[in-house]
């Protein structure tokens, strides 16, 4: 069985995809923020997620956001700064309409 690996906190490379699907994430783990002048493919569906956090929205090269299957309620206006996003899935989310 697969086990969530935290991303290695002494890494000093350009980190550009990030995958943390089925992990149960309550929230966006704060160090993949660390990363936010290189990810450009972050993928967080399947998890435990309600809400973005502010410092979120700086992952400035940001191409593919994968936040299928959470318990997201509401997107912020702050989503609009991903000027760079070409994907991105929502799906199946707590979204009231």
């Amino acid at each position: 069985m697969f086990r969530c690996i935290p991303i290695f906190k002494g890494c000093n490379r350009q980190v550009e995809y990030v995958d943390k699907r089925h992990c149960s994430l309550p929230s966006v783990p704060e160090d993949i923020l660390r990363y936010s002048r290189s990810l450009e493919e972050l993928l967080l569906d399947a998890n435990h997620i309600r809400d973005l956090p502010k410092n979120f929205f700086r992952l400035q090269r940001l191409r593919k956001l994968g936040l299928s299957d959470n318990e997201i309620r509401r997107l912020p206006p702050d989503i609009q700064n991903f000027e760079n996003l070409v994907e991105f899935d929502i799906s199946r989310n707590d979204f009231g309409i």
